[in-house]
């Protein structure tokens, strides 16, 4: 998993932050308890949701198979669970699987596999004990770890607006039927409701202590990746790509710098 390691957000990084790697954790009791509590994923039984983990995998490259488990809720949800070993395990909700499509799913599985791939189940974790200072900064690198994974989600679905439909699903918990295509046009006026309603001293105590950026954060971020260099190699797209990588993520950190987050 080695050459998707070029795809992370560059301010997705523990020294940048002045934080140190944590022990990486593993419930094994809590992996027990899927076999239980949720169904894994086979081809025979569920050969829809299999195909959108073998399109994820396919289009990552990956050469180790993820084991994927639904949870029966109608919560609208997926996670990877921490391991010590190489081996990925993922869960999706039956909530989700209801309202999405299937390359939809693979951009949810791709996203969760990039926890694994960039080893975010070995960062800090803010605790009752952890000072304030702390606090923000490993909330801000949960926040960057988060564009970090939608790069990898994207790369295992090769569409932006797929990639996009993903994102406001999970955050609105709504389907198709309710969600306009030109989500691009929302991320601009989501930009004017912030500068009427919110002043600079309010926009800190909204997004300096969420774990994951605003909605219109990831989307125009997922959507300045599309247009790198490195993605479009990804995809073989012809033409020049308007952006460096370099470029890109500097564009990134601004938007989210004035962004409050």
């Amino acid at each position: 998993m080695k050459h998707l390691q070029k795809y992370k957000f560059y301010r997705d990084n523990l020294e940048n932050l002045g934080l140190e790697k944590s022990e990486i954790l593993e419930n094994k009791k809590h992996h027990m308890k899927l076999l239980t509590d949720a169904i894994f994923v086979t081809e025979n039984l569920f050969p829809k949701i299999y195909k959108a983990l073998e399109l994820a995998i396919k289009n990552l490259k990956l050469d180790i198979k993820p084991d994927l488990y639904i949870k029966p809720t109608p919560e609208i949800n997926g996670l990877c669970h921490s391991t010590k070993s190489e081996k990925i395990i993922i869960e999706i909700t039956s909530g989700l699987i209801e309202n999405f499509k299937i390359n939809e799913i693979s951009f949810i599985i791709g996203h969760e596999i990039g926890h694994k791939i960039f080893d975010h189940f070995a960062y800090p974790e803010v605790s009752e004990n952890t000072i304030e200072a702390h606090k923000l900064n490993i909330l801000q690198l949960n926040r960057f770890s988060e564009i970090s994974c939608d790069r990898v989600g994207l790369l295992a679905c090769k569409s932006i607006d797929v990639a996009l439909k993903a994102i406001i699903k999970l955050a609105s918990g709504l389907s198709d039927k309710h969600i306009n295509t030109n989500l691009v046009q929302y991320t601009e006026q989501y930009k004017e409701i912030r500068k009427k309603y919110l002043n600079k001293e309010m926009e800190e105590d909204f997004f300096h202590y969420d774990r994951h950026p605003s909605l219109p954060v990831r989307a125009r971020a997922i959507i300045k990746f599309e247009m790198s260099d490195i993605y479009y190699v990804w995809v073989n797209k012809k033409g020049k790509a308007p952006f460096k990588i370099q470029d890109v993520d500097e564009l990134i950190y601004k938007d989210l710098k004035e962004s409050g987050e």
